[in-house]
């Protein structure tokens, strides 16, 4: 609520968007689950999806969920537990979604590293910065990894610090590790704000390691 307020307080300043359905969650490594069968005390588990995308159940032992909804994780579960269970009926419950972690620097309200829920599109990013601030140019923006000078994907989701109506929906899903970077009302020197960005991960790990 407070994050979706900060949005709206930045778009009345700088631009106009209008929401739209988000996709079905589907579960993924790291996700914690608690999974019951109704009337069967001894077929209830809290688990975590692990790396390979599969959790440890009583009876199936090892099934694999990644990639499915909730709803078709209960029916997968139900399919393999009928073999040991009469008519059983599968309650699952995601008790902690997983995250993946974002830096949003340059023209964003607070720039800074924050944990998303997988699936997240730019915009929702950039919205957890506190949205783009005045001078941002928006018909730029690039998002990076670790692998080269250039954005992996550049993007228009409005006209200089005026978002698009459309821009909710822009993507690709953002991935572990990815860096928006909103520039300024400038064409932005790629090569040069990728120097800054690995600058930024070294003296982190630099801060990491004197944590520790």
């Amino acid at each position: 609520m407070r994050k979706f307020l900060v949005l709206i307080a930045a778009l009345l300043l700088c631009g106009v968007v209008t929401a739209t359905a988000g996709q079905p969650y589907r579960l993924g490594p790291g996700d914690e689950l608690q999974i019951s069968v109704w009337g069967h005390k001894d077929l209830q588990a809290e688990v975590v999806v692990l790396p390979d995308g599969t959790i440890f159940f009583p009876l199936v032992n090892q099934v694999k969920l990644a990639g499915l909804t909730i709803m078709e994780a209960q029916q997968l579960l139900t399919e393999e537990l009928a073999v040991y269970v009469k008519d059983p009926v599968v309650s699952l419950i995601v008790k902690k979604e997983r995250t993946i972690e974002v830096k949003v620097l340059g023209e964003v309200a607070k720039p800074g590293i924050y944990r998303l829920k997988p699936g997240s599109l730019i915009m929702d990013g950039i919205a957890a910065a506190g949205g783009p601030t005045c001078r941002a140019e928006l018909r730029k923006v690039g998002v990076f990894d670790a692998n080269g000078p250039t954005p992996k994907v550049e993007v228009r989701i409005g006209k200089r610090n005026r978002i698009y109506k459309n821009a909710l929906t822009v993507g690709p899903a953002l991935a572990e590790g990815d860096t928006i970077y909103v520039p300024e009302t400038l064409a932005p020197n790629w090569p040069l704000i990728f120097s800054y960005i690995n600058g930024m991960n070294s003296l982190r790990e630099l801060l990491d390691d004197d944590n520790n």
